[in-house]
């Protein structure tokens, strides 16, 4: 009896749980499905644009043209004429060294050259009159050629301290340390009484003219001479060339300024380089969508969004040039909520002008 009882229990029981399991699956099946929740985004209808396409690049501002002088003789500095950043025209003098052992060595070889002048004179008169007695008979040949010999040596003499004053007006000139062409002066390095010596740099020089120059990954091809530069949104020059040697591996382009910059020579500035422009179907940069299949923009079709795949001509800072022009509004947001939207659809908010 009792083995009965507990059999109709478990038999109870079983079927209790059956029914509890029926029950749960018909819920589930009459449940509603969640339904997803569209997105919010804003639209932009394709228009024409003109739009420009820039690289970044960081240039280097520097002047056209720098040299540092130097001597290239030994000597104390008697006079330093010139402070840094004062302009200067070509030629101007800048420094002056002690000259007082140049000149008193052109006044030894002017007093030498009046001297060896006067020897000269006296023998040539010596070997004329020799030749009209040597013709007469009156002296031998032997002292006819002596008298030659001597008159000859007496002009090379002249003709030497000639050579040795132009030497040491050059030497003078050395000693006076000029400006090459006209332009600011950077650095003066000594001071008056300290001895240059040949090679010891004394002041730099920088033209007015100035230059930027910047570094690129020559592979791209991008970069060429002519090329408009822009600097804080506005035209600032062209590429003027490109050097033939690379630096640290990359390619070098220098660019002069239309307007000189107030900056200080060795600053440092972003530039933009207009690699393409071009007119044509034009919708907001956000609304492209990088894919491993290429780009593309969702346009807005019926009941959602539709993928179009196009090609990307022109691609500047808030617009970008595409063929196909999308038929329709294009969804302008995110990437990640780009590539849902056939999913999951999108809510329309407003539209980019």
């Amino acid at each position: 009896m009792r083995k009965l009882l507990w059999l109709l229990v478990a038999l109870a029981l079983v079927a209790g749980g059956v029914v509890l399991v029926h029950l749960r699956r018909q819920a589930v099946v009459r449940a509603p499905l969640p339904q997803p929740r569209p997105y919010a985004v804003r639209v932009a209808r394709p228009r024409p644009r003109q739009v420009v396409e820039t690289r970044a690049f960081l240039a280097k501002l520097e002047s056209a043209r720098r040299v540092v002088i130097s001597s290239k003789l030994s000597g104390h500095i008697r006079q330093v004429l010139v402070g840094e950043s004062q302009a200067v025209a070509q030629g101007q003098v800048l420094l002056r060294i002690d000259d007082q052992e140049v000149r008193a060595g052109l006044a030894a070889a002017r007093s030498a050259l009046s001297a060896a002048r006067r020897k000269r004179d006296y023998n040539r008169r010596l070997y004329q009159r020799n030749l009209a007695l040597f013709k007469t008979g009156g002296i031998s040949r032997e002292k006819l050629e002596a008298s030659r010999v001597a008159f000859a040596g007496a002009v090379a003499g002249v003709i030497e301290l000639e050579q040795k004053i132009r030497s040491l007006q050059v030497q003078l000139g050395y000693l006076e340390l000029r400006a090459p062409f006209a332009g600011v002066v950077g650095r003066v390095m000594v001071r008056a009484g300290d001895l240059a010596t040949p090679g010891r740099p004394l002041v730099s020089l920088n033209s007015r003219e100035q230059k930027l120059t910047f570094r690129y990954a020559p592979s791209r091809g991008e970069i060429a001479p002519g090329q408009e530069v822009r600097w804080r949104g506005r035209p600032l020059g062209r590429i003027r060339t490109i050097y033939p040697d690379a630096s640290q591996g990359l390619a070098v382009a220098e660019v002069r300024p239309r307007e000189p910059l107030d900056l200080p020579s060795g600053s440092y500035l972003t530039v933009r380089v207009v690699v393409r422009r071009g007119r044509g179907c034009a919708v907001p940069v956000e609304a492209l969508l990088h894919t491993p299949a290429g780009v593309q923009v969702m346009h807005q079709a019926e009941g959602g969004f539709r993928p179009l795949r196009v090609r990307v001509r022109v691609q500047g800072r808030d617009y970008a040039l595409v063929e196909p022009c999308p038929p329709a509004p294009v969804a302008v947001a995110a990437e990640a909520k780009l590539s849902l939207l056939p999913l999951y659809g999108a809510r329309v908010v407003g539209e980019v002008r």
